[in-house]
């Protein structure tokens, strides 16, 4: 056997499998930090209720007491739950001892008909202690001034776009699953699974194997020898 050296093929080879690789560890370092969100939010799921505070984290269980605004209302556009098309419920509720507002997130209804079709939302039981996990969601894109997105409809459940020209705290609440007000709802800590991670690793990893066996048949030959 002998070793044939070919400069395009082994480009090709050296580029596909560096890339290859570094995508297999990337998906490994994705899974190791997903192991810890998971392990992190379990730990704080456990923890003792807390009083509002403006640094608190995704996760922190809370406790609030004041009331509902009964004026207060947006639909989280573009929810799914089980295949089904709607909104995610969002209510403002009065904190009395900081006299700050937070933005609840009920959870879902389903879309009417159509967008003209008014969603049937249960009523609101009023309550003076409410309990739910703190949740930081992130920044969408919005096109125009972030005020434009005020009304029932909204793309966003900020609370700095949404309770902007009031005082309020700079995360959401999500209502615990128990409480009179909860609506049907599906928040995993996680979108994708550590699982998921460490297979797109192996289908890397494999990957890059692949290209270097292909390489190794393609350069190297098994030398041909003649009888007289």
């Amino acid at each position: 056997m002998h070793f044939i050296f070919n400069w395009p093929m082994t480009l090709f080879s050296v580029g596909f499998l560096t890339i290859f690789v570094y995508l297999g560890f990337w998906q490994l370092s994705r899974y190791e930090e997903k192991l810890v969100l998971i392990a992190d939010q379990q730990a704080l799921a456990t923890s003792p209720w807390q009083a509002p505070d403006d640094e608190m984290v995704t996760g922190t269980p809370i406790q609030l007491h004041g009331h509902y605004d009964p004026e207060s209302l947006f639909l989280l556009d573009n929810r799914i739950l089980k295949g089904v098309v709607g909104f995610e419920v969002l209510n403002v509720f009065f904190e009395e001892s900081t006299a700050k507002r937070v933005l609840i997130n009920r959870g879902f209804v389903p879309m009417g008909r159509d967008r003209e079709d008014k969603p049937k939302i249960p009523a609101l039981v009023e309550s003076k202690f409410l309990y739910g996990h703190v949740y930081h969601p992130s920044a969408p894109f919005l096109a125009g001034h972030p005020q434009a997105t005020a009304g029932p409809i909204v793309q966003t459940q900020q609370p700095q776009v949404l309770v902007a020209n009031q005082l309020a705290y700079p995360w959401v609440v999500r209502l615990r699953e128990s409480d009179l007000n909860a609506l049907p709802r599906n928040w995993p800590v996680t979108t994708i699974l550590p699982e998921k991670h460490r297979a797109y690793a192996i289908q890397w990893f494999l990957m890059a194997a692949a290209i270097a066996i292909a390489y190794s048949c393609f350069c190297i030959r098994r030398r041909v020898v003649s009888s007289v």
